[in-house]
C-alpha cells in the first residue's frame, strides 16, 4: 500500500491500485517545528488512517510513504528528519512546494503559487523545479498569513505606543493580550507561524471594514506576493 503525506500530517493512505484505505489529520508535519514531533505526528496520523480503514498498527511495515513537507528542501534537516526512525516500508521526502505543483499539473508542466500560513512559488519544466521563496518564517513567508498576523501585531505595539494611530484592528489585537506589550513578547518566545496566522482572518475582516492599518498590510503584502510572482 502507498501513502502520501503533506503539512498537517493529513495522509490519503490508498491500495497500490489507488483505491483508498482511510483519512486521519494530526497535528504539524512541519520539520521546523521539531523533527521528533513532526515524525510523530506523521506516524500517528497514517496509524490512524489504517485503523479507519480496518487496518491496524501492524501494517504500517507494508507502507511506502511519500512526504512533501515544510523545510525538506534545507538538506541538514531533511537528512536528519529521514534518518529518525519510522516504521514503513519505505519513504521519500520532497518540499510541500514540490508535491503540491506535482498535483497542480500531474501532466508536468505549470506553476504554482502557494499563499498559506507561509509562502512558496513553483515552476516546473520538464521535470525540473525552480523555487522562489520557501525559506520559513524567519528569512521569508512574505505575503503570508503567519507574516500578515505578525504585522499586525508589530504595528499594534507602535500604536499602542503612540508612533501610529490605534485603528480597530490594533485595538482587537491588544485586547487579545490585555493590552499589555510583555504578554505579547511572552507569546513571541514560542509562537509558530501558525500561531501568528491565527490572527490573519482578523486582518481581512478589518480590511474590508476599511481598516487603514490593515489595508496597508494588505496591500504590502499583494504588491510582494506580486514581485515574488514575477522573480
Amino acid at each position: 500500500m502507498s501513502t502520501a503525506a503533506e503539512p498537517g500530517a493529513g495522509p490519503a493512505p490508498a491500495w497500490l491500485d489507488g483505491t483508498p484505505i482511510g483519512e486521519c489529520i494530526t497535528g504539524t508535519a512541519n520539520i521546523l517545528a521539531g523533527i521528533e514531533e513532526a515524525r510523530d505526528n506523521i506516524i500517528a496520523a497514517v496509524e490512524g488512517a489504517l485503523t479507519e480503514g480496518g487496518l491496524s498498527k501492524a501494517d504500517l511495515g507494508r507502507c511506502h510513504v511519500g512526504m512533501g513537507l515544510a523545510a525538506a528542501n534545507i538538506p541538514d534537516l531533511a537528512e536528519r528528519f529521514l534518518a529518525s526512525g519510522f516504521p514503513f516500508a519505505r519513504i521519500a521526502l520532497e518540499m510541500d512546494a514540490w508535491i503540491a505543483c506535482r498535483g497542480a499539473h500531474p501532466g508536468g508542466n505549470g506553476a504554482i503559487a502557494i499563499l498559506g500560513t507561509g509562502t512558496a512559488y513553483v515552476v516546473q519544466t520538464g521535470g525540473a523545479f525552480v523555487t522562489v521563496g520557501g525559506w520559513g518564517f524567519q528569512l521569508g513567508d512574505q505575503g503570508s498569513g503567519a507574516s500578515l498576523g505578525h504585522q499586525a501585531m508589530r504595528r499594534s505595539v507602535l500604536a499602542h505606543d503612540g508612533i501610529l494611530p490605534a485603528t480597530p484592528l490594533s485595538r482587537q489585537v491588544m485586547a487579545r493580550f490585555d493590552d499589555k506589550p510583555d504578554q505579547m513578547v511572552a507569546f513571541c518566545k514560542t509562537a509558530l507561524p501558525r500561531d501568528y496566522g491565527a490572527l490573519a482572518p482578523l486582518v481581512f475582516d478589518e480590511a474590508g471594514a476599511g481598516d487603514p492599518l490593515a489595508t496597508a498590510i494588505l496591500a504590502e503584502a499583494t504588491a510582494t506576493s506580486r514581485r515574488h510572482s514575477n522573480a
